[in-house]
């Protein structure tokens, strides 16, 4: 019997024009083997068993089978279009010089597949070159962003400081105008300025409200207390050179004291007027200017660390603001660096085309005429141009399967 499956095509000359699609009229070509080939076991059967004078054997109408090749002759033009196509694209774009490359017609096998076989190689030494200016890019964002990171830290660290600062310079200036005038009238104070925080505090009207019963205390109690005790103790000192001066007069009609006596009395007299008259000036002064400036001062200063209070809040806001937008902007800048040098990897990575799967290699411009005359043929040394990455590149191979 005839071993069908050593039936060979010869198609040697086939497999060589495959590439540059120059067959024309594939599927009646393709027909018309396949019809051959579907109709050689009937020939075969019917010339065996048809007798005659070259083929009768010595043992009765039989025929000795033997083992040969099948040799089938075409002689229709056609081609042979392929199951399945895989083209094969680089992510490289720009002018790039082929190192190497596997030839047209080149079969690729699972084992070429599994061991990586190379298919192309494109220089990659510009690009390495732009990655390692990538990396020191990067390298200088990272610095940067660190740098911001530390800014950003130290300012919002530096704000706490002075936040809590003015806070303390406005509770420290609250305690002092309690202690100067007391809490009850430093709250009757502060309630009248919290009502329109513009008001100017007049003279006349604060030495008003202090002059009121119960409403000093503190410091300024105080010290208007010593300055009615001086008065005190002057207008006593006053009543006894008084009394001393009446007594000494009388004496002094009665010839008992001289006339130095009496001119001591008399200037004991004088002398502590004057002083009782300067204690009651003292302590009118005071209530009139004295009080009131200090307590306008006190005032002043609580409110205006108050307005500090509210400016140191304001600034941390706005330097917390810068320095968040700095530090933002040191991460957007290590993100595309780090975009860039990742999308560099894979442009040196891709110079290198790799077999993805079993099959016949063509050139994708083997039917490209304009490839073809105007650029030339795809071989080793030869600059090629590939204006934008997601193109069918004319480097590019469809693997036939």
């Amino acid at each position: 019997m005839i071993d069908r499956n050593k039936g060979k095509i010869a198609a040697t000359s086939a497999e060589r024009r495959l590439g540059s699609t120059t067959l024309r009229g594939r599927l009646p070509w393709l027909i018309v083997l396949l019809a051959v080939l579907a109709a050689a076991p009937f020939v075969l059967s019917r010339w065996v068993s048809s007798p005659t004078t070259s083929n009768v054997g010595s043992v009765g109408n039989t025929f000795a089978a033997r083992r040969g090749d099948l040799i089938i002759s075409v002689t229709e033009s056609g081609s042979i279009r392929a199951r399945q196509t895989i083209d094969i694209r680089s992510e490289v774009y720009g002018e790039q010089t082929i190192i190497s490359l596997v030839p047209e017609g080149t079969y690729i096998t699972q084992q070429d597949v599994d061991a990586g076989k190379v298919l192309v190689e494109m220089d990659a030494s510009s690009l390495e070159e732009r990655l390692k200016e990538e990396e020191k890019g990067l390298a200088s964002d990272e610095a940067t962003l660190t740098e911001a990171q530390e800014e950003y830290h130290i300012q919002q660290n530096q704000n706490e400081s002075d936040i809590t600062a003015a806070k303390l310079a406005v509770q420290f200036g609250l305690l002092d105008l309690q202690n100067f005038l007391g809490k009850t009238a430093s709250q009757k104070l502060l309630a009248q300025v919290a009502q329109d925080p513009n008001v100017t505090i007049e003279v006349a009207t604060l030495a008003e409200f202090l002059d009121e019963p119960n409403n000093l205390g503190g410091e300024a109690l105080q010290t208007q207390k010593q300055y009615e005790n001086d008065i005190l103790l002057a207008e006593g000192q006053f009543e006894k050179a008084t009394d001393v001066f009446d007594g000494t007069e009388k004496l002094h009609d009665a010839n008992y004291a001289s006339d130095l006596d009496l001119k001591s009395a008399r200037l004991d007299v004088d002398r502590y007027r004057i002083q009782k008259e300067s204690a009651e000036e003292a302590l009118r002064l005071y209530k009139l200017y004295a009080l009131p400036k200090q307590t306008i001062q006190l005032l002043s200063a609580y409110r205006e660390a108050g307005h500090e209070l509210r400016r140191t809040e304001a600034r941390a806001r706005s330097r917390m603001a810068q320095a968040q937008a700095r530090l933002s902007n040191a991460e957007e800048d290590v993100t595309e660096s780090r975009e860039d040098v990742q999308r560099r990897i894979r442009h040196v990575a891709a110079c290198t085309i790799r077999a993805p799967a079993p099959g016949l290699v063509v050139y994708s411009s083997s039917g490209d005429s304009y490839r073809r005359e105007e650029r030339g043929p795809i071989q080793e040394l030869s600059l090629i141009h590939i204006s934008e990455p997601t193109r069918p590149l004319y480097i590019s191979y469809a693997v036939f399967c």
